[in-house]
């Protein structure tokens, strides 16, 4: 496969996550009526983001082709806006093209603290939407969308290492699916 044909399918399961929130958001509007699917939204190309990012660098190699896949892929919040003094001209593709995977690991480390309320803005929401919706899995669809994107992410530089295959992996489990399941199982027992 290309790296363009990586790209076109993350594309596509990312457009589709991206729907999946939207009909996720409307459900939750119409029970809270200050609910922001906008924000929704934000918190997903965080949780996509970081995602991607930390595939990329699990192999301790951050080429120009991930970083720009990062930056193609996220276009609603871009992770480095979290970053306060990053300027709006920087993005992956320049800190992979000029500098070492280090720089872009500690980033990507303190980019993780940055990303916890999204994250749990996010899973707090719709995992509780997800205990109260019987006829629908939106963690699996989410599961499912993430894992396509994590192992594009680790192939679009030519070579997916098993480190970036397990690194998507885990990310996938430790950042959504872990504390989805532990809410989920929460708010049905209520």
């Amino acid at each position: 496969m290309t790296n363009q044909l990586y790209f076109d399918d993350a594309k596509e399961k990312y457009s589709q996550l991206c729907a999946l929130v939207d009909v996720m958001s409307n459900q939750m509007a119409q029970a809270f009526d200050d609910f922001d699917g906008n924000q929704a939204r934000k918190q997903l190309d965080v949780i996509v983001g970081y995602i991607m990012l930390e595939v990329a660098l699990a192999d301790n190699n951050f080429t120009v082709q991930e970083g720009a896949f990062v930056d193609q892929l996220c276009t609603t919040f871009p992770l480095l806006h979290l970053f306060d003094d990053v300027p709006p001209s920087v993005n992956w593709q320049a800190i992979a093209q000029f500098s070492d995977a280090s720089v872009a690991r500690q980033m990507a480390d303190k980019l993780k603290d940055l990303a916890q309320d999204y994250v749990q803005n996010f899973v707090m929401g719709f995992s509780m939407l997800d205990a109260i919706v019987e006829d629908k899995d939106y963690l699996q669809l989410m599961i499912e969308g993430l894992r396509t994107i994590a192992l594009a992410m680790a192939f679009v530089d030519g070579n997916g290492t098993s480190q970036e295959i397990l690194c998507g992996t885990n990310q996938i489990i430790d950042v959504l699916v872990s504390p989805w399941r532990e809410l989920r199982d929460i708010a049905k027992e209520l």
